[in-house]
C-alpha cells in the first residue's frame, strides 16, 4: 500500500478560523476521508460540512509532513 503523507487546513468559512494538520499514518492519502484527530474540532466539521473547506498544503514523506506542519504552526 502507497502511503502519501500530507498537511492539511480545515478553515471555517463563517469566522475564518482554522486548523492545520497532517496526516501520516501507513496508507494514508488526500483522498482517505480523514476529517482530524482534534477532539473539537472534527465534531464541528461534521456538524456543519458546509461551513468548513479542507484544503491540501503539500503531499510528501511523513517525516517531511511532520516537519512542514510544525512550521505552519
Amino acid at each position: 500500500m502507497t502511503t502519501i503523507a500530507y498537511v492539511y487546513k480545515w478553515t471555517h468559512l463563517p469566522s475564518g478560523k482554522w486548523y492545520i494538520g497532517s496526516r501520516t499514518k501507513v496508507g494514508s492519502h488526500p483522498n482517505d476521508g480523514y476529517y482530524c484527530s482534534s477532539k473539537e474540532v472534527k465534531p464541528l466539521i461534521k456538524s456543519s460540512p458546509t461551513e468548513w473547506k479542507r484544503d491540501i498544503l503539500a503531499t510528501g514523506n511523513p517525516a517531511e509532513m511532520l516537519a512542514l506542519e510544525t512550521q505552519y504552526l
